[in-house]
C-alpha cells in the first residue's frame, strides 16, 4: 500500500439529491448496492475465465463518502465493460490505487480543484500506468465533473493499458486531462526536505511536468513560470512522523498563482533517507495542480 497520503477537499454528502439507478432502483446515497439474492461469484472473475480483473482501491485522501461512492462508480463502469472489478485484495488481478490532492489558486481564481493521480499495477506488482483526474465543487452534489463521469474517465484509461486495442476500437480516451499549452518552468527551491528528498523530487518533477505539456528550462530567466516547495516533518510519536509539501507556483515577476498541498502521517524515520517513489507520486500530483491553476488562468483572461 502507498504511503503518501494527500490533503483533499473536504466533500459533504448532506443534502445532496437522490439518484435513480437503471431499472427504477433508487439509491438515496449513490452507492453501489450489493444484488440481493445471488451472491457475486468471484470465481467467475479469475484470469483462468479469460476476464480482466481490477482491484479497485479506496482511493486515499478524499472523504470517505466521495472514496466510496468513486470506487463504487468505478466498479460498476468497470463491470459494465466486461472487465471484473472488485474493492478487496485478489490474486492475479490488477491494482488501482488512488490519492488526492487539493489545488488552490490565487486569490484571483476562488474555485478548488481537487486532483487524483491514479496508479495501475499488473498482477505482478509493477506499476503499467499513471494518470491523473481533476474535479471542482466542494460538496458531491455540485462536484464537476459528476462521480459518474469521473469514473467513466478513469476507465476509459484502464482500458487504454489493458487492452490498447479495444481501446482503439472503442474510441476510448487517451488523456483524461487537457494538456496545458507549451509553458516554460523553471524548478527552483525545494527546501526542508530529509534525506534525498529534494533532490529526488526535483528529478521527478523533471518527468512529471512535461507529461502535462510544461517545459521544465534550466535557466530561470527564460521561465514564465517557477515551482517551489517547503517541506516540514514533524514528530508525531515514537512511531510515526507527518510530513507536509506545500507547493508554490509562481510569476515571472514572483507573484503566487496558486498553491498546491500534500501531507501525509509516515513512520518514523521512514523518509530520512531515500524517499523512492513517494517522490514520484508527491510530483506528479503537483504537475497536475501546476496544470490546472495554469489552465484556470487562461480560461480567466479575456479574449
Amino acid at each position: 500500500m502507498r504511503i503518501f497520503r494527500i490533503l483533499s477537499l473536504a466533500m459533504i454528502l448532506s443534502g445532496c439529491a437522490a439518484i435513480t439507478e437503471p431499472f427504477g432502483i433508487e439509491d438515496p446515497f449513490a452507492i453501489p448496492q450489493t444484488f440481493k439474492g445471488v451472491e457475486r461469484n468471484d470465481e467467475m472473475l479469475h484470469p483462468g475465465s479469460g476476464i480482466t480483473t481490477v482491484v479497485v482501491e479506496l482511493p486515499k485522501g478524499l472523504s470517505d463518502e466521495l472514496a466510496s461512492l468513486l470506487q463504487g462508480k468505478i466498479i460498476r463502469d468497470l463491470d459494465g465493460r466486461d472487465i471484473g472489478a472488485v474493492n478487496e485484495p485478489m490474486e492475479h488481478a490488477w491494482t488501482l490505487k488512488g490519492r488526492a490532492a487539493l489545488v488552490v489558486e490565487s486569490e484571483s481564481f476562488a474555485t478548488k480543484r481537487g486532483v487524483v493521480v491514479w496508479r495501475l499495477f499488473d498482477p505482478d506488482h509493477k506499476q503499467k500506468g499513471q494518470f491523473s483526474t481533476a474535479y471542482t465543487g466542494s460538496s458531491v452534489s455540485d462536484v464537476v465533473p459528476r462521480a459518474a463521469d469521473l469514473a467513466k474517465l478513469v476507465g476509459d484509461k484502464i482500458i487504454g493499458i489493458v487492452n490498447p486495442e479495444r481501446a482503439a476500437q472503442a474510441g476510448a480516451s487517451v488523456d483524461v486531462t487537457a494538456a496545458a499549452e507549451q509553458a516554460q518552468v523553471w524548478i527552483g527551491a525545494i527546501k526542508g526536505a530529509p534525506g534525498d528528498g529534494g533532490l529526488a523530487l526535483a528529478r521527478a518533477l523533471r518527468v512529471a511536468l512535461p507529461e502535462k505539456g510544461l517545459h521544465v528550462v534550466d535557466d530561470a530567466g527564460k521561465a514564465a513560470w517557477r515551482i517551489e516547495c517547503d517541506i516540514s516533518l514533524k514528530k508525531v510519536s515514537a512511531a510515526e512522523d507527518h510530513v507536509t509539501l506545500l507547493w508554490r507556483l509562481l510569476d515571472a515577476h514572483s507573484k503566487e498563482a496558486g498553491t498546491l498541498k500534500q501531507e501525509n502521517p509516515v513512520p518514523r524515520g521512514r523518509l530520512d533517507k531515500n524517499w523512492g517513489d513517494i517522490a514520484g507520486f508527491a510530483a506528479e500530483g503537483a504537475a497536475e495542480g501546476v496544470q490546472q491553476i495554469l489552465q484556470q488562468i487562461r480560461g480567466a483572461k479575456p479574449n
